[in-house]
């Protein structure tokens, strides 16, 4: 039995065993478990995959492993279902490699999903560490400027960097500055003027620095 195969075992025991009322309270709108049980389903399936390199395939499942040990260390109501659902983007993007025969679009969609992964197990090292709370969220201050001088009244967005063209997913306020927090991870922010209008776009790396809180500086054309 292969290592996925034996955790899908584990997390279907578990579940069945868990009382309602911590489950429940466990799961939320998206459980932690089931996101995870999703990645290891797809290292499994992706094995067999001519359109997936396998070193890269290695290389996210260690982080995967990663991430999973980090949050183990948490209560999973300690854990923020916006940072479950920035997972829940990686599983998806993931599992849309299965189905894809170009390859080179494979590997730029898992790179995308090795680097916010790492970015996310390198703010946990540096702002959490071993500590009893888990984090797992930056605030954010995105300032708009043109020429170094401040633009006001862009409404800020930011979306996973391969979701950039989807609807509004994270909604960071109106600059300058526009204010609001985001799990770590890489993502592209957009600016957009009163006539809902997108006038510029950015890919921000969240929580490359460690901190808390960040600035970002969003440079207009």
């Amino acid at each position: 039995m292969n290592f996925g195969s034996f955790f899908y075992g584990i997390i279907f025991l578990a579940t069945a065993l868990m009382p309602e009322a911590v489950f429940a309270q466990a799961g939320g709108p998206i459980a932690l478990d089931t996101v995870f049980f999703r990645m290891y389903k797809y290292f499994d399936s992706a094995e067999s995959s001519q359109s997936i390199d396998k070193k890269q395939l290695s290389d996210v499942r260690r982080l995967v492993r990663s991430i999973r040990e980090i949050t183990m260390r948490f209560e999973p109501v300690q854990i923020r279902q916006d940072y479950v659902e920035s997972l829940d983007f990686n599983a998806k993007l993931m599992e849309s490699t299965l189905n894809n025969t170009d390859k080179n679009d494979n590997v730029e969609s898992l790179n995308v999903v090795a680097k916010d992964l790492q970015l996310k197990i390198l703010f946990e090292a540096a702002a959490a560490g071993a500590g009893a709370v888990f984090r797992g969220r930056v605030e954010v201050a995105v300032h708009t400027e043109r020429n170094g001088q401040a633009v006001p009244g862009l409404r800020i967005v930011a979306n996973p960097l391969r979701w950039a063209n989807a609807n509004p997913m994270a909604p960071l306020g109106v600059s300058s500055p526009a204010n609001g927090s985001l799990p770590p991870g890489i993502y592209q922010f957009s600016a957009s003027n009163a006539a809902d209008q997108v006038v510029a776009r950015q890919t921000v790396s969240v929580g490359l620095n460690g901190n808390d809180s960040e600035s970002v500086v969003f440079i207009l054309p």
